[in-house]
């Protein structure tokens, strides 16, 4: 069968693996299962049909392989291969039976990705009837079906029927009838995102039961006016990013009547005005985590201010052009207003333009666990320096920036905490650097990750430093 013999592989490798941590002694077997199962009559030199000792050595190993250990190596596959997986024998399609029934995340985008080609619809539909009712997360985009119709799919009404999660892109959600039936689907969702699907209120309040959503996000929805915000009785998550179209005063009046809201994203909502921020603070006490905009057209930089009064607000995330003077300017003055209080533990700057200004707000926040400072070019080793989550700080993403590896360097071996370090298009990076940071890393009780470009660094020549604490060290290649 086209494709089974990677899958294969695949499998055998898998099994190989399997033994060897199961600490099974599979030569002994393997030599003992030969004796039993070599007829005679084929043991003749130069008999036509005789296996290959690696086509022995792959039967053999299946046979070791109980249905429990096959059920665990094939949990390891993706759907793609199953299927193929389960038309080769009997007991492939028990195991793969099971396998399905572990199944809780039908994203169709993985396959779109897998087969670098649209998914046709007998496709979907075997896909779906195999694992649909076992589903509780549904993610699709509309590109990974083809070129046609944006309507959802007829097979998501047919045979998903238990969905908790949905995360849809770029769907048209219009027709009536299709809307009836999906609200059937959707009877049970909690959490809910509708991305660029020309989404109206109208819509929204018949496709879902608003009222027992927690999480509910409606990015580049730019019809929606906001009356099914008054709704969302149970909501604990709520993303309005680039829906330009929402009302000022439903926006106010839904902060008022959902003071547990945990986290809001307003990014791109150029209707927010100061009474909205203001609305923000005075009702929002609840919330830990907001992603907003520094350019939005009505608000001066001292209307940010009022931000540093939402006592539990731990995680922000800002967004503006990066050659927003204006922009730039009010994220110094909100970030300079926040170091006082020092509660953050997440900050996300990706695309800003780093001032004197901003490195003397970080220079406060001594409680960071997470930094973003992606595609940030002017971020250099003074802005490592002028960091001061030294006992904290876990993650930190700085792709495409001015870091040297001295600079580096001396960042690692203050902050004993970090795990992971994304150093994607850092050209000042290579494989010279990881020789001088492994000292740093003895003694601690967990591996720092690093995430690099492929082409500097070499597997050859790393090799050999990872020897000396290889525990401590993981590159992820892109």
């Amino acid at each position: 069968m086209e494709l089974s013999g990677e899958i294969f592989s695949r499998i055998f490798s898998l099994g190989k693996n399997y033994l060897i941590a199961s600490s099974l002694e599979p030569q002994e077997l393997k030599n003992s299962l030969e004796m039993d199962s070599q007829d005679p009559s084929e043991q003749s030199e130069g008999v036509e049909g005789t296996e290959s000792p690696e086509e022995v050595e792959d039967e053999l190993i299946l046979k070791l392989l109980n249905d429990d250990c096959l059920f665990h190596i094939m949990s390891y596959l993706n759907l793609h291969e199953l299927i193929v997986a389960e038309r080769v024998c009997e007991r492939f399609a028990a195991v793969v039976k099971r396998v399905y029934k572990s199944y809780r995340v039908l994203d169709f985008q993985l396959f779109y990705g897998f087969w670098n080609r649209h998914l046709s619809n007998p496709e979907t539909k075997e896909i779906a009837l195999r694992v649909g009712k076992h589903v509780h997360t549904l993610r699709a985009a509309s590109y990974a079906f083809g070129i046609g119709p944006r309507e959802i799919p007829s097979f998501v009404s047919t045979h998903l029927k238990g969905l908790k999660n949905i995360q849809l892109e770029r769907f048209q959600i219009a027709n009536e009838g299709a809307v009836r039936q999906l609200a059937d689907v959707f009877k049970g969702v909690t959490v809910a995102k509708l991305d660029s699907c020309d989404a109206i209120d109208e819509i929204v309040m018949q496709l879902l039961k608003l009222e027992q959503l927690e999480v509910l996000e409606l990015p580049n929805n730019r019809n929606l006016y906001g009356r099914f915000l008054q709704r969302l009785t149970n909501i604990k998550e709520l993303s309005l990013e680039a829906c330009s179209g929402i009302s000022r005063q439903n926006f106010r009046e839904f902060c008022e009547q959902h003071p547990n809201l945990r986290s809001l994203n307003i990014i791109s909502c150029y209707w927010i005005d100061r009474l909205g921020l203001q609305s923000i603070c005075a009702n929002l006490k609840n919330l830990e985590k907001i992603s907003i905009s520094v350019d939005y057209v009505d608000v001066e930089a001292e209307d940010y201010l009022v931000l540093g009064n939402l006592p539990k607000l731990k995680h922000l995330e800002i967004s503006s052009f990066s050659d927003n003077l204006i922009g730039v300017r009010n994220m110094n003055v909100l970030l300079m207003k926040l170091s006082t209080y020092n509660r953050l533990e997440y900050l996300d700057l990706t695309e800003k333009n780093l001032t004197v200004d901003t490195e003397k707000a970080l220079r406060n926040f001594t409680k960071l666990k997470e930094l973003n400072l992606s595609l940030i070019f002017n971020c250099k080793d003074s802005t490592l320096d002028s960091l001061s989550c030294d006992k904290t700080l876990q993650y930190l993403q700085i792709p495409y920036s001015d870091i040297t590896q001295q600079g580096l360097e001396k960042l690692i071996a203050r902050c004993s905490a970090l795990r992971f370090i994304g150093l994607y298009g850092c050209d000042n990076i290579d494989d010279a650097f990881i020789e001088s940071i492994l000292e740093h890393l003895k003694g601690r009780s967990h591996m720092l990750e690093l995430g690099v470009d492929r082409y500097k660094f070499h597997r050859e020549e790393y090799g050999n430093f990872l020897g000396v604490n290889p525990s401590k060290l993981k590159l992820t290649f892109k």
